[in-house]
């Protein structure tokens, strides 16, 4: 999906470090962004840059106004790619579906705005920063999140832009904060919960401030990864709700995350890897974990096991900076095992394709468990053919960032 971020940055929505929240005790609903009672047609684009757009005004949207928009990046090399987004009985449906696609790959996104009766659509210039009028979604300071209730979805970025528009206005500029999910495949109901204070600022810009809010983004989409001649790729995602919710913050669960801690590794244990101390470069702090790629072929890796209770429907998220020097091709990434009573429940694996030299760049990997586990185990690493290099790992982080709708408490 690392193709997609582009689009996403031009639209206002990007892949940042996050702090997500434990949604448990998630209170949903205390204002309602958009309960998707009003329909929508739905819009369709089948070539590229062929920006298609709509607007439904009525009840159970904020600021009365849903924008929706959808465009198509890259095509396939086959006919009849769509990307098609609508709302009709209480579900906005997005989906991309790539016909036929065997090696190229289609790239789209969906989008909605929330900017009050503009009466202009496009997510690339049709935005008013101020159409809101300065709402307070912190509601004096008591909601803390935004809640995603979500059906279904494939593999999919799901992201969120939050604007202030400047109070100065010298520079016609506003200020923007986003906050990005790569989630993983779910098929059932699930909250996703988009802290506050995990949004960054985006570019230039400085924090939005959710006490008053003029404009509110959602962009999600991806690149398809096209299966075989046979079957089309399709990318899709239902949505039943966003609202905003209050949820306490849910901190990391990993020991020795940024491998500082003696003796090193502490809980880590690793396979051709070990610690680099005092090198100078660690992403955070002096010390990070090396894994020197001059073995023969086969996997490199760090590891770590937690004690963390859960159920089926629990999604959680794994951020970490890797960083390389002569890295070879092959696959690198990041698995999360749920297990139970020491047996496997799932895992969710999260691939990269990284190599040559690259300085540290932050990765994310997102997995639901299929149900009721006792520990989480994560791994990072790479599938190496031998060849000299180096692959760096720092600052680790595991946390949850949603529940199955379930759980609740509404």
């Amino acid at each position: 999906m690392r193709k997609f971020l582009a689009l996403f940055v031009a639209a206002g929505v990007l892949l940042v470090a996050s702090v997500p929240a434990r949604a448990d005790d998630a209170v949903i609903n205390v204002v309602t962004i958009d309960s998707f009672i009003l329909d929508q047609p739905t819009i369709e684009a089948t070539d590229v840059n062929d920006l298609q757009t709509s607007v439904a005004s009525g009840a159970g949207v904020i600021g009365g106004d849903r924008d929706l928009a959808v465009l198509i990046t890259q095509l396939s090399p086959y006919p009849n790619d769509v990307a098609r987004v609508g709302v009709s009985g209480g579900e906005l449906l997005y989906e991309q579906i790539g016909a036929n696609g065997t090696s190229d790959d289609l790239a789209a996104a969906g989008f909605i705005q929330y900017d009050g009766p503009d009466g202009n659509a496009s997510p690339f210039g049709g935005l008013d920063p101020d159409g809101l009028g300065g709402i307070d979604l912190t509601e004096g300071g008591t909601v803390n999140a935004f809640c995603v209730t979500i059906e279904a979805t494939t593999e999919i970025d799901l992201g969120f832009t939050v604007y202030t528009p400047d109070p100065n206005d010298m520079d016609n500029t506003d200020f923007d904060s986003i906050l990005n999910y790569d989630l993983d495949e779910m098929d059932t109901p699930t909250v996703i919960v988009y802290p506050f204070s995990a949004f960054q600022p985006l570019d230039e810009s400085e924090q939005a401030d959710f006490s008053d809010v003029g404009a509110i983004g959602v962009g999600f989409g991806s690149t398809t990864e096209s299966p075989g001649d046979e079957d089309p790729s399709r990318i899709g995602i239902t949505i039943l709700d966003i609202s905003t919710c209050t949820t306490p913050v849910f901190t990391n669960i990993l020991t020795n995350p940024n491998f500082d801690d003696e003796p090193a590794p502490g809980a880590w244990s690793g396979f051709n890897g070990d610690i680099a101390d005092n090198v100078g470069n660690a992403q955070t702090g002096d010390q990070y974990f090396l894994v020197r790629v001059d073995a023969s072929s086969g996997p490199a890796f760090a590891r770590q096991t937690v004690t963390q209770s859960g159920s089926g429907g629990d999604v959680w998220e794994l951020l970490y900076f890797m960083g390389g020097r002569f890295v070879p091709i092959g696959t690198q990434g990041a698995r999360i095992t749920y297990l139970n009573g020491g047996g496997t429940v799932n895992q969710a694996n999260c691939a990269e394709n990284n190599y040559g030299n690259f300085f540290w760049t932050l990765t994310q990997c997102v997995g639901q468990a299929a149900g009721t586990y006792d520990q989480i185990r994560v791994e990072i690493g790479l599938y190496t053919d031998g060849t000299p290099g180096f692959y760096g790992l720092d600052t680790v982080r595991l946390r949850q960032i949603g529940v199955p709708l379930s759980d609740v408490r509404r």
